[in-house]
């Protein structure tokens, strides 16, 4: 899957999607980081407890901030944002502006931004890690369907099918908006990493489901409103 270098001045189209892909330890100016979020991101970001992750949080922040001003001809910093009912972040724009939407993904050194206009769209990305307790983890959320499914599979197939499955329902559940938690045992997914692009049935409708090949090492899934075209971007400070 190919990243592209996107233009300084992105255009929205209501017939694409357009993902971006940002890495996280690729040397931004903390300085310029710092200058494009709000006191209240910069508050945030003062709990993290280990320097390295409070930089990665950062520089996430302030790429979602340029991403979306370049869209909207406006300054990062003078961006302000609100919350729907499930938490899902939108931008608090006024009244003639674009309708633009948005969603931020983060995991390990990896973040990605979806943006869409006039429609709603959710994504998420993960790191792959051999440690996690993954016929555990499936019992508490996912279907029963989905753990039938995973147990089938030989032991070294199923790391792959558990975050392929994982990062599909996250995004499906933050496209809704919903509550994590409470919304992931709801619906079913695929398993197959290697699947091709769907329509899964989300807690409260339908959304078409698509595979992001981001690198060795992750896992990473798109839900939208479709049909729309996807296009591909690489984020650079």
């Amino acid at each position: 899957m190919r990243w592209n270098r996107a233009n300084r001045t992105p255009r929205s189209d209501p017939t694409e999607i357009h993902v971006w892909r940002i890495p996280l330890d690729a040397g931004a100016d903390l300085d310029r980081v710092v200058a494009a979020l709000s006191d209240e991101e910069v508050r945030r970001a003062d709990r993290f407890r280990f320097p390295l992750h409070r930089r990665r949080w950062m520089t996430a922040r302030a790429a979602l901030r340029t991403i979306l001003a370049a869209y909207l001809g406006e300054s990062p910093g003078g961006l302000a944002f609100d919350h729907g009912p499930g938490g899902k972040p939108f931008l608090a724009a006024p009244d003639g502006a674009p309708d633009l939407r948005f969603n931020l993904a983060h995991s390990g050194d990896l973040a990605l931004c979806a943006v869409a206009l006039q429609r709603e769209v959710g994504v998420d990305v993960e790191r792959l890690r051999r440690d996690a307790p993954l016929v555990e983890l499936a019992r508490r959320w996912f279907s029963a369907g989905e753990v039938e499914a995973l147990l089938a599979l030989p032991s070294d197939r199923r790391s792959a099918a558990f975050f392929a499955c994982w990062t599909r329902k996250e995004a499906v559940v933050k496209a809704e908006g919903a509550t994590v938690p409470a919304a992931l045992k709801r619906f079913a997914v695929p398993l197959d990493p290697l699947a091709g692009e769907t329509i899964a049935r989300g807690p409260e409708r339908a959304w078409t489901l698509a595979t992001l090949d981001v690198g060795p090492g992750y896992a990473a899934a798109l839900a939208y409103e479709g049909p729309a075209e996807m296009r591909r971007f690489r984020w650079t400070a």
